[in-house]
C-alpha cells in the first residue's frame, strides 16, 4: 500500500479520512470534518505524540516510585 503526500492511503482516501476525522472527534470533542486532510493528519499526529510523551512520563514516574531512591523522587517535582 502506498501513501499520498497527506499520509492517507491511496487505495481508500475517503475511508481513511473519515476514520481520522472520527478518531479526532472522539479524542478532542471537536468535529474532524472542519479541517482539510493535511490539517487533520497533522493534528492526529500531534495528538499521538502527546499521548506517547504522557505514557513515557507515567512510566518514568512508576519506575522512580518503585526504586525508592530519594533523589529520584525529587526529580519528579
Amino acid at each position: 500500500m502506498t501513501h499520498c503526500a497527506d499520509g492517507l492511503a491511496v487505495d481508500g482516501n475517503l475511508a481513511a479520512l473519515v476514520k481520522l476525522a472520527l478518531e479526532y472527534e472522539v479524542v478532542t470533542g471537536r468535529s474532524g470534518m472542519d479541517f482539510t486532510p493535511t490539517e487533520l493528519v497533522w493534528r492526529t499526529r500531534v495528538i499521538a505524540e502527546r499521548e506517547k510523551l504522557a505514557t513515557f512520563s507515567t512510566a518514568r514516574a512508576v519506575a522512580v516510585g518503585m526504586s525508592g531512591d530519594e533523589k529520584a523522587w525529587k526529580t519528579l517535582e
